[in-house]
């Protein structure tokens, strides 16, 4: 053991590797590392994972070393290596994300866990660990459509909906009128919980507008009429990203800024 590893050693500064001379570091690495003995295990890795490689596995199996041994920068870094080689890995996208997870950074985790989807639909935990990140940012709605929890919200008690007559939405008609042949309806989809409006070949009317109040739809109108004109705007604003991650367990100054 100590003999391979001196061998391993005196070769570490070397340009480049043979595949399977890394493949002989990494598992001096794994085995230094399974006897308990981290600090040669580190050695190893700190020197080994820099040595230029083309394959892909093996930057992943340098990755899971580093998170192993707590060096989360690291890990990353090994699997973004991996990933420029084999952008379609859904075990080594998952594998990020979670990554990106335990380190809080869930805005992250969401964009390479539904990469890892769209190249693996059957993979079921990032679809599990999907749901929890949009848990943890305050996505209730789009984790439960994900992953279910079987958790059921009781009704109101002594709750009466409201009674919207014709009068009610057609003052709404008359405040949002946009386009006259069409609307959007918000759809979620089922394999990444990400939100879109999907156009409709339908004029708003009653009925509609009555279902978006009560809140069983989300629609949509188109600001610019047939003639070029608009009668109502809006203006979206959102968090940045760095200020939401920070501030996740603060939900009060997430009010207050928004």
């Amino acid at each position: 053991m100590v003999l391979a590893f001196m061998n391993v050693e005196s070769d570490m500064n070397s340009t480049r590797a043979h595949p399977a001379d890394l493949c002989f570091r990494i598992e001096q690495a794994e085995e230094f590392l399974e006897s308990g003995d981290e600090s040669m295990a580190r050695d190893i890795v700190v020197k080994g994972r820099n040595i230029p490689c083309d394959d892909p596995s093996l930057h992943a199996r340098w990755a899971h070393l580093c998170e192993e041994l707590g060096m989360a920068g690291q890990a990353r870094e090994a699997y973004e290596r991996a990933l420029k080689m084999c952008p379609g890995d859904s075990e080594t996208l998952y594998r990020l994300a979670r990554l990106l997870h335990d380190t809080g950074h869930y805005e992250q985790s969401i964009h390479y866990l539904k990469k890892a989807i769209k190249a693996n639909p059957a993979h079921t935990e990032a679809r599990q660990l999907l749901s929890t990140d949009y848990q943890a940012l305050g996505l209730s709605g789009q984790a439960d459509a994900l992953y279910p929890q079987g958790k059921k919200h009781p009704e109101p008690i002594r709750y009466f909906p409201p009674s919207i007559g014709k009068e009610n939405t057609r003052e709404f008609l008359s405040l949002f009128s946009g386009r006259e042949d069409g609307h959007a309806l918000q759809v979620m989809n089922p394999e990444t919980g990400d939100v879109s409006f999907e156009f409709q070949n339908t004029p708003l009317n009653h009925d509609l507008i009555a279902a978006h109040i009560e809140g069983a739809v989300t629609l949509a109108a188109y600001p610019l009429r047939t003639d070029k004109t608009v009668k109502h705007a809006a203006i979206e604003t959102r968090l940045r990203k760095r200020a939401l991650e920070a501030n996740l367990k603060n939900r009060g100054y997430l009010t207050y800024l928004n």
